[in-house]
């Protein structure tokens, strides 16, 4: 299983990228398909015990609950989450305990903070790759015309 948020090793990029190759898409089905034999590069990425598998993907999906919980609150009236992950009580807190806890409320921000400071870098990060690549698409069309001339 993957863990933590660090890059992955070269060679399962490599290999994600043949999987998209051959297959003109990558998506999970087929990512875990690929993954399923055990001399594939990427079969370690994976839990294939189902019992402890199944376990994980429920806490996933209790996780997924949590998080759709919505109350409406507020003039006008505004939906918002009713329960509000809380590191340091390692648990979702109903969001008007948070907001009226000093000190949860400023952890909750902080996080918003990082996840609004995180997402930003990577949208730069993603227009920057869009600009080096379409210089690059420019350089080799030009190649082709300057060929075809």
């Amino acid at each position: 299983m993957i863990e933590g948020d660090g890059d992955l090793a070269p060679r399962a990029v490599e290999v994600l990228s043949d999987i998209h190759r051959r297959h003109g898409l990558l998506d999970a089905e087929t990512v875990v398909a690929e993954a399923r034999p055990k001399n594939s590069p990427l079969h370690r990425y994976f839990d294939w015990d189902n019992k402890v598998a199944g376990e994980r993907w429920r806490l996933e999906q209790a996780r997924q609950l949590i998080r759709r919980a919505v109350i409406v609150i507020g003039e006008p009236e505004t939906k918002c989450r009713a329960f509000v992950h809380v590191r340091s009580a390692n648990s979702y807190e109903p969001v008007e305990d948070v907001w009226s806890s000093p000190s949860w409320a400023a952890e909750v921000e902080a996080t918003f903070r990082r996840d609004a400071d995180a997402f930003a870098a990577r949208w730069k990060n993603h227009r920057a790759i869009g600009a080096t690549y379409r210089k690059w698409l420019e350089s080799q069309l030009a190649e082709e015309l300057a060929e075809v001339s």
